[in-house]
């Protein structure tokens, strides 16, 4: 699974350093004081070192709290993830900037927290059997809300 995630992110790099180049295109959205090219430059740099600082202390941490962190990381990179797909489909004309938006961004809200659930903590789960944490549905909704809550003040730090 780790191996996966810093694919995911080498991915999701090349994907991004491709949109920049064109940030006319990809990041041409309100505040309009703010050159293209800034907005850009904010809008990865701040999420990748975000991502690593995330996935650093998953990985350096005791192993009782790695995967604390490392779903958090997988749930803020999904939610990354898409949140550059809807700008990229925005920018090539694929999705209109409209009400269809609105309904997408919701939409594209909880698909991260529903693939992480489904496909990422029944292997973390193989992968670390003796986390209380992982057993506990309770304590996954808490760092689920917190995932969320680092994601929304990311998107209110770049939007800025």
């Amino acid at each position: 699974m780790d191996e996966a995630f810093e694919w995911f992110v080498i991915i999701i790099g090349i994907v991004t350093g491709i949109m920049s180049g064109f940030p006319e295109y990809f990041w041409n959205a309100p505040p309009y004081d703010i050159p293209p090219s800034m907005k850009a430059a904010k809008a990865v740099v701040v999420p990748l070192l975000l991502t690593l600082a995330i996935w650093l202390i998953g990985r350096l941490s005791a192993r009782q709290y790695q995967p604390i962190a490392k779903v958090i990381a997988w749930i803020y990179v999904s939610s990354l993830t898409l949140g550059y797909c809807q700008s990229f489909f925005m920018g090539i004309g694929w999705i209109p900037s409209s009400s269809t938006t609105v309904g997408l961004g919701m939409i594209f809200g909880f698909a991260p927290l529903l693939l992480v659930y489904k496909f990422i903590i029944p292997k973390y789960r193989d992968s670390y059997p003796e986390s209380q944490f992982l057993k506990s549905k309770i304590k996954l909704l808490i760092v689920f809300i917190i995932a969320v809550l680092i994601y929304i003040l990311m998107v209110v730090v770049i939007s800025r």
